[in-house]
């Protein structure tokens, strides 16, 4: 993104330099207000690409992932990974801890030393 927008300012400075130096030509002036218009634009996708990745990382910093009794909960603090007792897996509660990462963080850490491992 960055290389393209160095491209365009590359572009768009050798045109103008060239508009300077040809006190003749006057068609290019609609041409670079066009593309002054679409850098404006471009900004607006920059700010707004920006703002996207702010709210995936946010995001990133609490997932909780299952596979089978295999719990993995990350929160900013924190990375756990469980071994939940398989009577537990049929439970509607199980079910919930994935919606909830500090609710299965705290879960896990009421599991027995061997079933539960702290990788923070």
């Amino acid at each position: 993104m960055k290389v393209i927008l160095v491209l365009l300012c590359l572009a768009i400075a050798g045109r103008e330099l060239y508009l300077a130096f040809d006190r003749r030509r006057r068609a290019g002036a609609p041409e670079i207000a066009d593309i002054r218009t679409q850098l404006t634009a471009l900004k607006g996708t920059r700010d707004e690409l920006e703002r996207f990745r702010s709210a995936q990382r946010e995001r990133l910093e609490r997932l909780t992932a299952q596979i089978g009794p295999l719990l993995i909960v990350r929160t900013p603090r924190e990375l756990l990974c469980g071994v939940l007792p398989l009577a537990e897996l049929r439970l509607p509660e199980t079910a919930g801890l994935l919606d909830d990462p500090s609710r299965a963080a705290a879960r896990l850490r009421r599991l027995p030393a061997a079933r539960l491992l702290d990788a923070s």
